[in-house]
C-alpha cells in the first residue's frame, strides 16, 4: 500500500420499498392492536393503534394474511402501482375479509 493511496470500493445498494397499511375488519373497525400480518416470504408485521402495520420490502401486490390476537384469520391485499416511490406512503384503510377461527 502506498503512500496517500486508496480504494475505491462500491457497495450495491437497492432501495427498499416500505408502506403503511390501515387494516379494518369486515365491520370498519381497526384491527386488534398486536396483530400479526403474513406476507410470503416477509417476517411478521404488527398491527400497533389504529389498525396501521408497518410493511417493508413491498411489491406491486402484496397478499395479506392476518391473524389476530383471539385466533381469527382473515386476508386482505394491498396493491401498489408500478411507479416506485422514494416516500413513506399510508394506504387503506383494507378491508381483511373472511375472519374464522
Amino acid at each position: 500500500l502506498r503512500r496517500r493511496s486508496g480504494y475505491l470500493i462500491e457497495f450495491p445498494m437497492e432501495q427498499e420499498r416500505v408502506a403503511s397499511v390501515i387494516l379494518h375488519d369486515e365491520n370498519g373497525e381497526p384491527l386488534p392492536v398486536s396483530s400479526q400480518v403474513f406476507r410470503s416470504g416477509q417476517p411478521p408485521a404488527v398491527v400497533g393503534y389504529d389498525g396501521i402495520a408497518w410493511l417493508e420490502n413491498v411489491g406491486e401486490v402484496n397478499h395479506l394474511t392476518v391473524s389476530t390476537p383471539d385466533g381469527k384469520r382473515c386476508t386482505a391485499t394491498l396493491t401498489l402501482a408500478a411507479t416506485r416511490s422514494h416516500r413513506l406512503e399510508t394506504f387503506g384503510p383494507l378491508i381483511c375479509q373472511g375472519a374464522q377461527q
